[in-house]
């Protein structure tokens, strides 16, 4: 039985396909259209960080040993040519998978949900009361001591927020993890 070979494409060619229009993607070397996903996504349109660009390293790191490349072999529309593959990197051999069983193992047993942790939540009213509590009473007080404490929470409750929300870990809601 003849087999005619995937399409072939460079990291150009995907670099060019950026766009919600137009989302491609390469993982594991292959090459995927995921521009139909884009909004089914459980994570949002987080998944637009890997738009026309590599991005196995954050799709391994963020699903679960059961997400593998079978979910994805409906979009998948080629290779990335042989002499553009990335082969710094092994997720298939064993320390990987080991590790990433590990780790989601101990999310399961241990019942942690990396989404809508009450932690989450409680760090970022936390950062932002300081924030709020530090500016006011700055100006209240017309001190710039006060006013500056506030100057350092206040990107640091921005990046924690930035952060956390990057990871998906603010909701496992589409419409609110794109927010």
């Amino acid at each position: 039985v003849w087999m005619a070979s995937p399409a072939q494409f460079s990291r150009s060619d995907v670099a060019a396909h950026r766009s919600f229009d137009s989302c491609w993607t390469i993982i594991h070397n292959n090459v995927y259209d995921i521009t139909s996903w884009i909004s089914k996504h459980p994570g949002g349109d987080l998944i637009r960080q890997g738009a026309g660009t590599e991005c196995t390293a954050i799709f391994e790191s963020s699903h679960p040993p059961y997400v593998n490349e079978s979910y994805l072999s409906k979009y998948k529309i080629g290779e990335l040519i042989p002499e553009e593959r990335d082969q710094r990197y092994n997720y298939h051999g064993e320390f990987w998978t080991v590790l990433k069983k590990r780790v989601w193992g101990h999310f399961k047993t241990n019942n942690i949900d990396r989404h809508d942790c009450v932690e989450y939540y409680l760090k970022s009213l936390l950062l932002f009361s300081l924030f709020a509590m530090f500016y006011v009473m700055g100006l209240y007080y017309g001190t710039y001591k006060l006013t500056l404490v506030a100057a350092i929470i206040g990107p640091l409750c921005a990046i924690c927020i930035m952060h956390d929300g990057q990871h998906g870990a603010a909701s496992k809601h589409p419409m609110e993890a794109r927010t």
